[in-house]
């Protein structure tokens, strides 16, 4: 069950590469910092309303995402203004004493470029 669960809700990297990789030499150049990306999709939802809170087995998804990532010394997070996904997000943040920084989720290249441009390691949940 918890490999199912690293492999259903944390993919590094792969979600946001798209928005990283522009094919110029230009582009792999102007990266200030290396990054890691832990993309994450928000845990269970409790019904399909427009912002609904997580259901008793996301809120146990929740906190298990902030146990597969102890060590992963998480710099920032970043999720949508949601319910589901800044409750996906707040263990891992209790965690690490770290505060969610909240994110368009129809503006993602523009969190691209940040992390791009900040380095570090993130956290970004968000839904698909």
């Amino acid at each position: 069950m918890k490999s199912r669960f690293i492999l259903t809700y944390v993919i590094i990297i792969l979600g946001l590469a798209s928005c990283f990789d522009q094919g110029s030499k230009e582009t792999e150049n102007t990266s200030k910092e290396a990054f890691t990306v832990y993309l994450v999709r928000h845990a269970e939802k409790a019904d399909s309303s427009q912002d609904p809170d997580l259901t008793s087995e996301g809120m146990t998804r929740s906190t298990d995402l902030t146990t597969v990532l102890k060590s992963a010394n998480i710099d920032m997070i970043h999720s949508t203004d949601f319910t589901r996904t800044m409750k996906t997000a707040q263990p891992t943040s209790d965690y690490f004493k770290i505060t969610i920084s909240k994110y368009d989720h129809k503006k993602l290249p523009a969190l691209a470029e940040y992390i791009k441009d900040n380095g570090g390691i993130h956290l970004v949940v968000g839904h698909s």
